[in-house]
């Protein structure tokens, strides 16, 4: 009966709670929710769960070698590339590093908001000039 509890729980592997939005969509933690609900509240525009790939599937001897994707948090009034993390892993941060060696001119900022204080900074300094 022990390991039927553990299959029922509902968390990532990194121990974040998905988080179901009122409008039907999901978030992977509480910070991305909030920092979703900050920018509906100001009806600031924003994409979320952007995949960029950093490397495309191709074939290797006959094999299939899939591809390397990278999915952003959040795309934000199509200005700034936004991940809401509070650490990042060591596949993230090399993905991280790719993504902003490959997308990052594309954008005015890449940031990485750690915590709620964040989130409002940066709602503040960058979206409410």
């Amino acid at each position: 009966m022990k390991g039927l509890k553990k299959i029922l729980t509902s968390r990532s592997k990194f121990g974040n709670k998905k988080i179901l939005e009122a409008d039907g969509t999901r978030s992977d933690s509480k910070l991305e929710s909030y920092l979703k609900r900050r920018l509906d509240m100001l009806n600031i525009s924003y994409h979320q769960q952007v995949s960029h790939v950093l490397m495309p599937s191709f074939r290797y001897k006959g094999e299939l070698i899939r591809q390397i994707a990278y999915k952003l948090d959040f795309v934000v009034d199509g200005r700034y590339a936004v991940e809401t993390k509070g650490f990042f892993t060591a596949d993230g941060k090399i993905k991280w590093k790719l993504f902003l060696h490959q997308y990052g001119d594309r954008f005015e900022g890449c940031l990485i908001l750690r915590n709620q204080k964040q989130c409002d900074e940066f709602v503040s300094r960058y979206l409410l000039k």
